[in-house]
């Protein structure tokens, strides 16, 4: 089979699984726009392998295959880099709630326990002697 059809036939392949999981709710669709960019650029790979020649030596690369493995690398590398970055927000932001999470919780242990005062009879306010009736 020629690189160009296997190359196709991957590209396709690929955009029919990112669909998939967008339809499945198990890929947010700003996330798939990368997977969708790479699958794009690996379909025009395949359908104008002269573009990826052009390129290269116009770079001055002697081998241009080589330059599209290494572009490939660099964009999985920024890949890697934003969602490191996402991931970290999230986990900050996880972070966060949960001590939020345990503050509401002494709050509301510390009401409960008001509550439960009261219901025992112990009345806030003053602790003077009730007035004598007439």
């Amino acid at each position: 089979m020629n690189y160009r059809i296997t190359s196709l036939i991957l590209a396709l392949g690929a955009v029919a699984i990112i669909v998939r999981l967008v339809r499945g709710n198990l890929l947010h669709a700003a996330y798939a726009s990368w997977w969708l960019a790479g699958a794009a650029v690996i379909f025009l790979a395949g359908a104008l392998p002269g573009v990826v020649d052009l390129v290269g030596h116009t770079l001055g690369v002697s081998y241009p295959p080589t330059f599209f493995l290494v572009i490939s690398v660099i964009a999985l590398a920024v890949r890697m880099l934003a969602a490191d970055i996402a991931r970290t927000r999230m986990e900050l932001t996880l972070r966060r709630l949960i001590q939020r999470n345990a503050e509401l919780s002494q709050e509301i242990k510390k009401l409960g326990r008001d509550v439960e005062g009261l219901a025992a009879g112990a009345c806030p306010g003053p602790t003077s002697d009730p007035p004598p009736q007439a």
